[in-house]
């Protein structure tokens, strides 16, 4: 049998036509943007999902610094095939940790980017002019594969 109470609140749960609609907005709201993907050590790579965050930016530059300490060169894998838009500020902020990088170019010695947006793969190549020793390239979602291969291998100085 049901304690006083508990049977009435297991009813309205199930029969509400909100049942689980906070649940589903607080799951959504929690879910990752950012996905680290198993890589080499001496690769920081990324899948983007959905809206680009703030906070999903900062998760991503944690990664690099992580990586930057323990290697002396690194290379980056991005696929932003799944990316829908980028919050104005999470731009703001990624432009500005770029420019902080500048100055150590050297240390990165690749970048792939997976996207099928032309106006991202025009930002990259853009981008790229600012990271003169590090080799850019843009990769179609299909060749995500090739992109993290690419990516991978490891330059003289790793």
């Amino acid at each position: 049998m049901c304690e006083p109470g508990a049977c009435r609140d297991d009813r309205r749960a199930v029969t509400s036509p909100y049942a689980g609609a906070r649940e589903h907005a607080a799951s959504s709201r929690s879910a990752k943007m950012i996905e680290v993907l198993p890589a080499p050590a001496h690769v920081a790579a990324f899948r983007v999902t959905g809206t680009l965050t703030v906070g999903d930016c900062d998760r991503c530059i944690t990664e690099v610094e992580a990586r930057l300490e323990a290697h002396a060169r690194i290379a980056l894998f991005c696929d932003l095939a799944g990316m829908r838009r980028i919050a104005p500020a999470a731009l703001t902020r990624d432009l500005r940790f770029a420019l902080e990088l500048c100055g150590q170019s050297r240390r990165f010695t690749r970048s792939a980017l997976v996207t099928e947006r032309a106006w991202l793969a025009r930002l990259t190549r853009f981008a790229a002019r600012f990271f003169a020793r590090t080799e850019v390239r843009v990769f179609a979602p299909a060749e995500r594969a090739i992109a993290l291969a690419w990516a991978s291998v490891a330059l003289p100085g790793n």
